[in-house]
This record gives C-alpha cells, sequence and structure tokens, in this order.
C-alpha cells in the first residue's frame, strides 16, 4: 500500500515541465546569448533566465529553434526583427532554446515541432504556446494577448501564495483554535488541478498534520479523489494510524489504519 500510494502521489505532483527543464537543462553559462543588431538579446540558460523572470516579475518567452529549421531562420530574420515584435519582446525575459543543444528542454516543455514558442509565468507556469512560422502582425497580437494571460495567471498565483501563507500562519498558531474554514479551504487547494494550487496544498495538509493529524480526517469522505489520495500519502508519513484507503468510495465506512 506504501508503494502504491507514494506512486500515485509522486504522479500528481508530478515537475511542472518548467521545473522538470530547470532540473535537465545542460550547463550552460548563464551569460551566454544570441544577440542580434536589431532584434532582442536572447538568453540560452533556461534556469538563469527564470532566476531574472522572478525577480523582475516579468513572464518569459521561450523559443525552440534549430539550425535545420527553414521557418525558424525565417522568424528570425524577418518576424523577430520587426518594430513591432521587438517592442512586444520587450515584455519579456526572452529565451532561445537550440532542441538539439538542449534535447531534454524541448522535451520537459513537450517540443514536437518548430518553431516553437511558449510564454511562461514568472513562477513558471506554462499560459500559451505557438507552433509554426508566423508573420509580424499575428505574432505580435499573439505576445501582447500572452503577456496579458500570463500577468492574469501570475497575479491569480501571487494570491494563492498569499492565501496560503496566511493559513500556514494560522494552523502553526497551537494556542489558538482554527477558524472553522481553515481545512475547507486547504482541501480546495489540494482538489485544484493547477500544479501550484495542489503543490500549495500538500504543504498545507502536512503543516495541519504537524498540528493535529485528526485534521485530515474528514478528507477520507472527500468526493474527490484527489484530495483523498494526497491526504492518505501526509497521512501515511505522519500518523500511520489514521491512515486510510483512498481508493474506497467516500460513502463506505473505512478501516482506522491502512494495512
Amino acid at each position: 500500500m506504501r508503494r502504491f500510494l507514494t506512486a500515485t502521489a509522486f504522479a500528481i505532483f508530478a515537475l511542472s515541465p518548467a521545473r522538470a527543464a530547470e532540473t535537465g537543462t545542460a550547463t550552460v553559462n548563464p551569460a551566454a546569448t544570441n544577440e542580434s543588431a536589431s532584434g532582442p538579446t536572447w538568453m540560452t540558460d533556461y534556469s538563469a533566465a527564470r532566476q531574472i523572470a522572478r525577480g523582475e516579475e516579468l513572464p518569459m518567452l521561450v523559443y525552440f529553434t534549430a539550425s535545420w529549421c527553414q521557418p525558424c531562420q525565417m522568424m528570425k530574420a524577418v518576424t523577430l526583427k520587426t518594430p513591432e515584435v521587438v517592442t512586444a519582446l520587450g515584455d519579456y525575459v526572452t529565451v532561445l532554446i537550440d532542441i538539439d543543444a538542449q534535447p531534454q528542454v524541448a522535451e520537459a516543455f513537450g517540443v514536437s515541432g518548430v518553431p516553437n514558442f511558449q510564454t511562461i509565468t514568472p513562477g513558471g507556469q506554462v499560459v500559451s504556446r505557438l507552433t509554426g512560422y508566423r508573420e509580424a502582425p499575428e505574432f505580435a497580437q499573439w505576445l501582447s494577448k500572452s503577456r496579458t494571460a500570463a500577468d492574469q495567471q501570475w497575479a491569480l498565483a501571487r494570491q494563492q501564495i498569499e492565501s496560503s501563507a496566511e493559513l500556514r500562519a494560522v494552523l502553526r498558531q497551537r494556542q489558538t483554535a482554527l477558524p472553522a474554514d481553515t481545512m475547507t479551504r486547504v482541501f480546495a487547494l489540494t482538489a485544484s488541478r493547477d500544479p501550484l494550487q495542489v503543490r500549495l496544498g500538500l504543504e498545507l495538509l502536512t503543516e495541519a498534520a504537524r498540528r493535529d493529524p485528526a485534521l485530515l480526517s474528514p478528507a477520507r469522505y472527500s468526493e474527490d479523489l484527489q484530495v483523498r489520495v494526497v491526504a492518505a500519502q501526509v497521512l501515511e508519513r505522519t500518523a500511520p494510524s489514521l491512515g486510510f484507503d483512498p481508493w474506497l468510495p467516500p460513502s463506505q465506512p473505512v478501516p482506522q489504519q491502512v494495512k
């Protein structure tokens, strides 16, 4: 049972493409860039670029390309150097990934064809993708819409991070009774299909288990399988005697301890 729960939890909390790319990025000089006289400066180290994006709270534009790709060369020579596109790119930290030089990064982002562009929030969430050659007006419009989407996603992510910090502080106040909605909010985060929210939910469930493992008991009756699996995984680590089988329907009685 332990092995099965752990494997399931790992599947739920699998690394996001952005995080996977960080862990798999080849060693590249962080200062290495591809520059052109009239175009943007492209970093080639994803990890270094993400640090800058997070520090400056700017979205990233990751451009996947290859030396043998003719549409890529056309994009580089024409589209990416037009004034309207250069202006739009100024709102991003720009990253160029040669899929032959850094195949593990391309794989992490699910790139199957080039040219491929992906916009990513400062927190590492992919918000939009575009594949294939595009003329300047269409590409500039896509960049503008993607920037708006990235800003909205990042604003939401920051709210979630701030909310989780508030919940964590409440859970750590051992001498103070919990507000009635505390665990409801924690379970709601855990039930999300947003990887960031799920990760925050896992951290908060772990914090709740440190305070009182019984706080996780209502999860066994949740209609959401993900909530049950995550809570069971946390209890397996922190309070095995309160463990339960998350695969049992929530309406059925459950054993007090997972064998």
